[in-house]
């Protein structure tokens, strides 16, 4: 059955030689990850909906079938998980109890690669109330890790399922010192110059320490050339060279409506009518020759954005990110001698939550979100302002789109799990955070 404790289990293969007075210490280590179902929508549920009685079943396909404690390695064998009955809900509500935003509904220890190396299994999951069906789903090819944790977020009882994955280094590490990392990335920056983490006001200026006199509109989160990438921004703002500024408003809406049913990225749109801008996708692996995945393209990827919603062969299929842009300039106008706010790119939201990284942004797993806990001590200064999730996991979109293949991907963005830096894709029509950069 899931929701099982006594699934979960520890080893150590060790060589020693003993003395009579030589004290033994060992560390033991899961040789699983913990597979985690986790439901957004009870709020969303009527205020007298009764969850006693709800109950719930995940299957799984493609398990490793055994462990080899000597060797650490799983089996090639791949077996099926399928529980004969169903589970009480791990942390739903009791009766008259007020529903949480987010509930996990089951857990599961699954035998799991180290490192890297990802074990990839299917499932499946089924929600009944009083004996009856009330919402399926499931999910393919999902990546889990010995001694982590993956997370399937989503709204799970009600319709519009869009389930997010995430992988947490949190189950337990050998190497875990118990304290909290550095939130401070950039110990020793130049004193003289801008900071990471600098107040940043509606008069173009900054500051290490808050103004109360003047408006505070972001925070600096990059220093360095934020036109590196962009020859867009770089001819257009030849003047903003000292790096980024994250506004300090967030927003919780779709990326586009009806995307789904359009499956027309909009880097389809570039490549007919503006072939001389960087592409928009990232590639469905992020590893395709030609991604920009890695690439601070937000401002380009913004400008295409712009030429598409003003080209009247599309005005029945607007961009609702954009449409919230544009709105957001008129109330938060940017100072003179930036960029004028845009959307960032996949690379530039990952960098205000993780901050610099050299590799391949999609194969980061290291679960850290250093940038926005500092970012957060800052914004948790301003009145007004809306604090970086970093201890949930949400999603937070980009501008980078993931393919424009109208049968599969077309209606993926790309975007980063708040609370590790994760990059994964989500539906364009699904809800979720984002927020608007400027250059300076």
């Amino acid at each position: 059955m899931n929701n099982n404790d006594e699934r979960d289990a520890f080893y150590l293969t060790e060589t020693k030689t003993l003395t009579s007075t030589e004290a033994l210490n060992f560390t033991l280590r899961r040789p699983s990850g913990q597979v985690n179902l986790v439901a957004t929508d009870l709020t969303s549920l009527p205020s007298d909906f009764d969850f006693s009685n709800i109950t719930v079943k995940v299957n799984f396909t493609e398990v490793p079938a055994g462990f080899n404690a000597l060797t650490g390695e799983i089996s090639a064998e791949r077996t099926v998980i399928d529980p004969v009955s169903f589970s009480v809900p791990v942390d739903f509500p009791t009766a008259g109890e007020t529903p949480a935003d987010e509930a996990r509904a089951s857990f599961d220890y699954i035998f799991a690669n180290v490192g890297t190396d990802y074990t990839l299994l299917n499932f499946t999951y089924e929600f009944q109330n009083n004996g009856t069906t009330i919402s399926t789903g499931g999910y393919d090819n999902l990546r889990i890790l010995q001694n982590y944790k993956t997370n399937l977020t989503g709204a799970l009882l009600t319709d519009g399922v869009d389930i997010t994955v995430n992988i947490d280094p949190i189950l337990s590490d050998p190497d875990d010192t118990g304290e909290d990392p550095d939130p401070d990335p950039d110990p020793t920056p130049d004193p003289s110059g801008p900071q990471i983490g600098d107040f940043y006001y509606s008069d173009g200026t900054y500051s290490a320490t808050l103004d109360e006199s003047k408006t505070v509109i972001g925070l600096i989160f990059y220093l360095g050339d934020p036109a590196q990438d962009d020859a867009a921004l770089k001819a257009e703002h030849p003047e903003c060279t000292n790096g980024l500024v994250m506004s300090i408003i967030e927003h919780n809406d779709i990326w586009q409506a009806n995307a789904n049913v359009y499956m027309l990225a909009i880097d389809v749109y570039r490549q007919m009518m503006l072939s001389e801008y960087p592409s928009l996708l990232g590639g469905t692996t992020g590893w395709e020759e030609g991604s920009t995945l890695n690439e601070m393209l937000g401002y380009s990827h913004t400008y295409v954005m712009e030429r598409y919603t003003a080209n009247p062969s599309f005005s029945d299929k607007p961009i609702d990110i954009f449409t919230s842009l544009v709105a957001f300039r008129e109330s938060n106008p940017a100072p003179a001698g930036t960029s004028d706010w845009y959307i960032p790119s996949a690379k530039e939201v990952f960098t205000f939550i993780v901050g610099e990284y050299d590799d391949n942004i999609i194969d980061y797993l290291e679960g850290t979100n250093d940038r926005a806990r500092l970012l957060n001590e800052r914004l948790a200064q301003v009145s007004g302002a809306d604090e970086l999730k970093i201890d949930q996991s949400y999603f937070m979109y980009s501008s980078t789109e993931v393919s424009d293949d109208y049968s599969y991907g077309a209606d993926q963005i790309y975007g980063v799990q708040s609370d590790s830096g994760m990059v994964l894709s989500k539906s364009k029509v699904a809800p979720a955070l984002y927020r608007f950069i400027l250059a300076f």
